[in-house]
């Protein structure tokens, strides 16, 4: 089987993400980001975020509530991991 070739527009949060998510989950594929800018040349390295949950109108909700609790999940297990710090996955209360 040939190398699935994958272009994800977008160097932000969601782009990068995305090319992850691809890459981990798209067996024999090369993903390649395509940008404007990249780091140094943006208007920062970080992005700030807050897991919160959110009520949407069509969808139930007890999948609203597994969809949180999976994503929690995936977080606090990078956050209590070793490549929390260059993750970016940190726990905070407030």
């Amino acid at each position: 089987m040939d190398t699935v070739r994958i272009a994800v527009v977008g160097a932000g949060v969601i782009g990068l993400s995305t090319a992850s998510c691809i890459s981990q989950l798209v067996p024999r594929c090369s993903v390649t980001v395509l940008s404007d800018k990249f780091t140094p040349d943006t208007t920062s390295n970080v992005a700030a975020g807050m897991l919160i949950p959110h009520k949407y109108p069509d969808t139930p909700v007890p999948t609203l509530k597994q969809w949180f609790l999976e994503t929690f999940q995936h977080l606090s297990a990078i956050a209590k991991s070793a490549e929390a710090t260059d993750a970016g996955v940190h726990l905070v209360s407030g």
